[in-house]
């Protein structure tokens, strides 16, 4: 690969920086690589929100069903919620 050498002020320390020719693939020791926003479909933002919809209603009302001692029902609940929640993070992307 063809590189160009570009020689630093008498001030500078350091070998001199070495510049690509040609763009080269991001390495991982370059940090993450910045991503552009892409717009939200509406069918991808509908299930974001009924997906947190459905979350939020059912914490209420497990912790409804766990005070009244219906066990069975605080549980089913739970599980519900914790569905809702896994859907929401793979609608997000993993956020």
């Amino acid at each position: 690969m063809k590189a160009r050498v570009t020689s630093q002020p008498p001030s500078a320390k350091g070998p001199a920086s070495v510049t690509p020719l040609y763009p080269t693939a991001p390495s991982p020791a370059d940090g993450p690589t910045p991503t552009k926003p892409v717009a939200e479909s509406a069918g991808a933002r509908a299930q974001r929100e009924s997906a947190a919809y459905i979350a939020q209603m059912t914490l209420e009302l497990e912790r409804l069903a766990a005070t009244a001692d219906l066990e069975l029902v605080a549980y089913f609940l739970a599980m519900a919620r914790a569905e809702a929640e896994a859907c929401l993070q793979t609608v997000r992307g993993g956020d």
